[in-house]
């Protein structure tokens, strides 16, 4: 079975985790979220429980091994699925998506709808899909997965 990273900005986190599962079950494709199939995340937990905000919530979790683990991950997959958008901005996708395409070699799908056009973006991706559907019918036709 296939098993792809799932990267993506952290706003649109619960949006992509329900999406993602249903994928899953759909195409029988492992998406690795980072922020809810690493273990045992107490701070997703605290957020999505409405017990803290991201504006008042102080994580002490150490950076380097936050990267070192995400980098880790990705290692660990086939390739990477990418969500981004102009208007939620994320850090951390776009340094995953450069790791797994241009360090790694590895097929690197990305989901846009604002970004298709950029240089950046046509230059990283395996194949760019305006939407999560176009994204599922690619590999529901594909006979490789």
């Amino acid at each position: 079975m296939k098993s792809y990273y799932l990267a993506h900005p952290f706003e649109m986190r619960k949006e992509i985790r329900d999406w993602e599962l249903d994928f899953e079950k759909r195409t029988g494709i492992n998406l690795f979220n980072p922020f809810y199939d690493d273990g045992e995340r107490k701070d997703m937990q605290l957020l999505d429980k409405g017990l803290v905000s991201p504006r008042t919530m102080k994580i002490k979790a150490d950076a380097i091994k936050i990267v070192n683990r995400d980098l880790r991950n990705i290692e660990k997959q086939d390739g990477l699925v990418c969500f981004i958008e102009l208007n939620k901005a994320s850090f951390g996708t776009p340094m995953e998506l450069f790791y797994n395409s241009r360090i790694l070699q590895r097929e690197s799908y990305i989901i846009t709808d604002t970004m298709e056009g950029h240089p950046w973006i046509k230059g990283l991706a395996t194949k760019i899909f305006p939407n999560k559907e176009s994204l599922e019918n690619y590999f529901l036709e594909k006979d490789d997965i």
